[in-house]
């Protein structure tokens, strides 16, 4: 075989493999770990005369599974996320009183990452999202005033995202991540009316992609 057509061969199948190595590719992941809540801020609204305060909070349960699409350097996906509020005390002016409750936050999202490879089984990953999203704030007394009602809101939701990701295999990858995620302030109540400022929810997860 002359050896023009043997090179041609060879960058022809040079090629095809790198095309197919690019080849976007769809998957499905899931992560889970604990948000950083600490305290949320809070304006109490008595008829005309309002306080500051705030819900001090625990770490909660924080998780998410995704829908997306990888290529070379990048990624897109669809994305939805859970958290859990984990009401500890609760603060009003000078007074501070502990209390039990359980809210939550829901957030649907469509992310782009930028992905960067440093060996075969290592790579790192940046980001960012936007979508909706829904807070639901517990209630809590606080020596005997209903300071504190029940709260909920829905609206515009935003994050970023960094993280290092695993190769396992070919298909299975394993990853830790850190997100900050921006959600909407509550607010509830007749009289008084609690209103809770729009709050950036930081999260620690690890999780698993397969690509299919």
């Amino acid at each position: 075989m002359p050896r023009s057509l043997i090179l041609a061969a060879a960058a022809g199948l040079f090629a095809s493999s790198v095309a197919f190595a690019a080849e976007p590719a769809p998957y499905l992941g899931a992560h889970l770990g604990m948000n950083l809540l600490d305290h949320w801020p809070a304006r109490v609204d008595f008829g005309g005369v309002t306080a500051s305060g705030e819900a001090a909070l625990d770490s909660g349960l924080h998780g998410g599974l995704m829908l997306g699409r990888q290529t070379e350097h990048a990624r897109f996906e669809v994305e939805y996320q859970r958290g859990a509020i984990e009401l500890n005390s609760l603060k009003l002016g000078p007074l501070n009183r502990s209390a039990d409750g359980t809210g939550h936050y829901d957030a649907v999202t469509v992310n782009a990452y930028r992905t960067h490879d440093f060996n075969e089984r290592w790579s790192a990953f940046a980001g960012a999202g936007i979508g909706w999203g829904k807070v639901r704030m517990p209630s809590g007394r606080l020596d005997g005033c209903e300071c504190f009602a029940s709260a909920s809101e829905s609206g515009l939701v935003y994050q970023g995202r960094i993280g290092v990701e695993y190769r396992l295999a070919r298909a299975h990858s394993a990853f830790a991540q850190y997100s900050l995620l921006r959600l909407p302030g509550a607010s509830g109540g007749g009289t008084p009316q609690v209103a809770y400022e729009d709050r950036t929810i930081g999260s620690v997860t690890v999780g698993y992609r397969m690509l299919f």
